[in-house]
């Protein structure tokens, strides 16, 4: 396997507290939430009526409307950040072979809300069924990444990551792996979901997994609280440009970041709670340390799962003090799904996309509703972001973790600390 340094050399994302990059660190610096009443169908009937929506976001600059109608809202998300990240990497035919390009794309639920819309409509009117002959290719999982290939001509490796919320963390490492076998010289990795639907909101309601908070929407989301009562669900994505350093060198490109490790693990017990001891967050910790060849304390920045969910956030936490002990009364941690909301397979991108920026800008990103933050957490040591801060990062560690016991790690440093390892 070749060892060569992985690098990051554009970014795109789409989420509920901005449209583009510059508006979402913008968002991030001045902790501004993305939690809304719910606006596209009618929440009444179930116990959770907010979420984390995109508001003003027009399809018509992806593609014309006929091409809009095959695809799903996460196909048109997709699209959206990888035309921002593509742009950013200075992306033309010239400079990038479309056999050596591939794509590593994730999701966790896939067009749900084209499936929600056909089955509503046939279980209104089962006299004449009428599905869309692009029903099927619009829920698909992967139809994300088909329709990045065929848009930007990309005949390299293709694949998608289904490993619940930890399904975007899964295919960046997937990517990397790619680009270190030496399949393909440039990977775009990803992920991107639109889970606000009635059988979403309705199924992790049923489960007790949502926040309830509803006459305090914007502050439902509470990581590593004790008044935690549950996530919120968001939506959005993020797309990573990553190349081999020798092909982002030949060409000129403008290196971002390197992506520097990544670990992956799973607890192999409950299918929906994690094991409180954490075993899988440590592992995959330790296996993107060993591979970025870090020491716990050569981590200056961590993007927390941090769901607000009670069983998640305490065996997240477990598994983080495992790995970095007393580490964690230093070490800030920013949490942000407290404003996007959680984009379940899409959180891992976008947060790894985050941490980028506070490499970029060199800034511990805000967070919000730090209210009562649990005491057994306070004592053992924790430092989350209440506020921007400025100070020196050159290595960050982003965790995400999901229903089957997932746990997936990213690393993404600073080029110059990085690549003076080498």
């Amino acid at each position: 396997m070749n060892a060569e340094p992985i690098v990051v050399t554009g970014i795109g994302i789409l989420s509920p507290v901005g449209k583009n990059v510059q508006e979402n660190w913008n968002s991030l610096r001045n902790g501004i939430s993305g939690v809304k009443a719910i606006s596209r169908f009618d929440s009444a009937p179930f116990n959770t009526h907010f979420a984390a929506e995109i508001e003003g976001f027009d399809p018509s600059g992806i593609d014309h409307v006929k091409q809009l109608r095959k695809m799903d809202r996460l196909s048109w998300y997709a699209l959206a950040a990888c035309d921002e990240a593509l742009n950013m990497a200075q992306f033309n035919q010239g400079n990038f072979k479309p056999d050596r390009t591939g794509v590593s794309w994730a999701s966790g639920n896939g067009g749900i809300e084209s499936i929600d819309e056909a089955l509503v409509a046939y279980a209104t009117d089962r006299s004449r069924p009428r599905f869309s002959p692009y029903f099927q290719s619009k829920a698909l999982p992967d139809s994300a990444s088909g329709w990045i290939a065929s848009r930007y001509g990309f005949k390299g490796p293709n694949q998608l990551s289904v490993a619940a919320c930890a399904s975007s963390n899964a295919a960046i490492l997937t990517a990397m792996l790619y680009l270190r076998a030496g399949l393909c010289d440039t990977m775009v990795a990803g992920g991107s979901d639109a889970p606000i639907t009635p059988s979403v909101i309705g199924g992790f309601g049923a489960m007790k997994a949502l926040s309830t908070r509803n006459d305090a929407m914007v502050e439902a989301s509470r990581p590593f609280a004790n008044s935690r009562d549950g996530f919120v669900l968001g939506e959005g994505g993020a797309a990573l440009v990553l190349e081999t350093l020798s092909h982002a060198e030949k060409r000129g490109a403008n290196i971002l970041a390197v992506l520097s490790g990544c670990g992956n693990a799973n607890d192999a017990g409950h299918p929906t709670a994690a094991d409180m001891d954490g075993y899988g967050t440590s592992a995959s910790i330790r296996m993107a340390l060993e591979m970025a060849k870090l020491d716990a304390s050569e981590i200056q920045l961590i993007n927390p799962h941090a769901t607000s969910t009670p069983n998640g956030d305490s065996a997240e936490y477990n598994g983080f003090h495992a790995v970095f002990s007393d580490l964690l009364k230093t070490i800030p941690m920013s949490a942000t799904k407290c404003m996007t909301g959680h984009l379940l397979g899409a959180a891992g991108a976008v947060e790894a996309a985050f941490n980028v920026l506070a490499l970029q800008n060199q800034a511990f990103p805000a967070g919000i509703n730090h209210f009562d933050t649990e005491i057994s957490f306070v004592n053992s040591g924790i430092l989350l972001c209440g506020k921007t801060m400025e100070g020196k990062i050159d290595h960050t560690l982003s965790h995400s973790a999901g229903f089957g016991g997932h746990n997936a790690t990213v690393i993404i440093s600073a080029p110059q600390a990085a690549l003076s390892k080498l």
